[in-house]
């Protein structure tokens, strides 16, 4: 049953083991990795504070086809974040907000500016 490894890896994900989703995404044979599969694998990864590998997935599920562009963005700019990035994030997230590029993850894109937005390390909140 070719839809067997795609459930057992999202079995090990809905249950909070990310090791093991992140195994069985990555071992799903190529015909199965789509980019929503990629996406996956790449919150399986960022789960885990794998944010330099979880970001390539994240990107490339977000970039070819996934439903999960939204989601690949917000999240992108959360890994950068994490990575130190601060001020690169701060202001991805206010373009993306201006483009209105979150779509259903707008809210929370506003939220996070907001907390952003008060975080010491950022120059521009420096400058204020």
């Amino acid at each position: 049953d070719t839809n067997r490894p795609v459930a057992d890896a999202f079995k090990a994900y809905e249950k909070g083991n990310y090791a093991l989703a992140e195994e069985r995404f990555a071992a799903l044979p190529e015909d199965l990795k789509t980019p929503d599969m990629r996406f996956y694998l790449g919150m399986a990864k960022y789960a885990q504070g794998k944010y330099n590998e979880a970001k390539a997935s994240i990107n490339f599920g977000g970039k070819y086809g996934s439903r999960f562009g939204d989601a690949a963005r917000y999240y992108g700019i959360i890994i950068d974040y994490e990575r130190g990035s601060k001020a690169s994030a701060f202001e991805q997230l206010k373009n993306l907000l201006y483009q209105k590029k979150l779509g259903a993850f707008t809210e929370k894109g506003r939220q996070l500016l907001e907390y952003l937005a008060q975080d010491p390390d950022i120059p521009e909140n420096k400058e204020r």
